[in-house]
């Protein structure tokens, strides 16, 4: 029998807390559900780790791979899945005792597309904040939430993978929902988002973000040339799925997409790559964000704050 929900885990080097993260799965209030976890190369205990709770709970099936970075280990993960539904846990988190039974009884009631609940943001020093959800709960249509998503795209809330719950049909419908290295939940969102014809919005909060270390999806700081051109280069990707999935909010989505190609502008400028930075800064998105925001008053003065931006830029190089 197949079960309802796979829960997806990459890992890397993460000997020093997936053990809490598997305790918490095990510990559940039911076990209705698979843990398929993916060692990405992983040059600590982490793959000793996995093999002693494989033992311990046939809900834990663990694979391993040569390191491939977190893109490629998340499809290896979807790849392995067998439930009808996906949750995303990264290896440095936990959930509270009950929230797979929660997330299954919300998606038999309520039958959505998408599934949105609250967590728990967990400091290094063990102080925990509880993040608010940011529209009542209940069902929505895409349209009902689409400008708090827009609008959202810089928030974990709307932007993290951990805190929904999806439906593995509408990932592979069509064509499978590929990862990118960089800001690869941003895209993944945006892509299925597009897809969805129903959400529903949970009021409890079911996980807990702990902000501590470097993990296999933590510490991804765009820091080098390499990094800077990779999400150069998925900037026009995200600039393509965002316009074509959501046309109605084409200012929210291209204020979005400037703010990101001016910390690109600034990233190249901190490192010292000149010809990098003169690539970016001079991307025919510029003179399109000014075309599109030209349309009425307001869009008019924000195209002119761009220019301005664009010029300072410039001067400083």
């Amino acid at each position: 029998m197949k079960p309802i929900i796979s829960v997806l885990i990459p890992a890397y080097n993460a000997e020093k807390t997936i053990e809490k993260t598997l305790d918490s799965l095990l510990h559940q209030s039911i076990q209705e559900f698979e843990v398929v976890i993916v060692d990405d190369g992983s040059s600590d205990e982490t793959q000793h780790i996995l093999e002693i709770y494989k033992k311990k709970s046939d809900i834990f099936r663990v694979y391993k791979q040569n390191n491939s970075g977190v893109a490629a280990t998340r499809q290896k993960l979807i790849e392995k899945a067998k439930g009808k539904y996906l949750l995303f846990c990264d290896a440095d988190d936990y959930y509270n005792t009950n929230t797979i039974e929660t997330v299954i009884k919300t998606i038999e009631r309520e039958k959505p597309d998408l599934l949105i609940y609250g967590y728990s943001l967990i400091k290094e020093n063990g102080k925990k904040t509880i993040k608010k959800r940011k529209l009542d709960e209940g069902r929505y249509s895409k349209d009902n939430c689409e400008q708090q998503y827009i609008n959202g795209l810089t928030d974990l809330y709307w932007s993290a993978l951990w805190n929904k719950c999806y439906k593995k049909d509408i990932v592979e419908k069509g064509h499978v929902l590929q990862f990118q290295e960089i800001i690869e939940d941003v895209i993944f969102n945006a892509e299925y988002i597009g897809r969805c014809k129903s959400i529903y919005i949970l009021e409890r909060n079911l996980y807990n973000y702990v902000q501590i270390g470097e993990s296999l999806t933590r510490g991804k700081k765009i820091d080098s040339e390499k990094k800077i051109k990779d999400a150069f280069a998925t900037f026009t990707y995200l600039q393509e799925i965002l316009n074509k999935e959501y046309p109605k909010r084409s200012i929210e989505v291209n204020k979005y997409l400037y703010k990101m190609l001016v910390g690109l502008c600034e990233r190249a400028k901190k490192i010292g790559n000149q010809n990098l930075y003169l690539v970016i800064i001079n991307s025919s998105f510029w003179s399109e964000v000014e075309r599109k925001l030209g349309l009425r008053r307001y869009e008019v003065l924000i195209a002119r704050v761009i220019r301005k931006m664009k010029n300072t830029i410039r001067e400083t190089v």
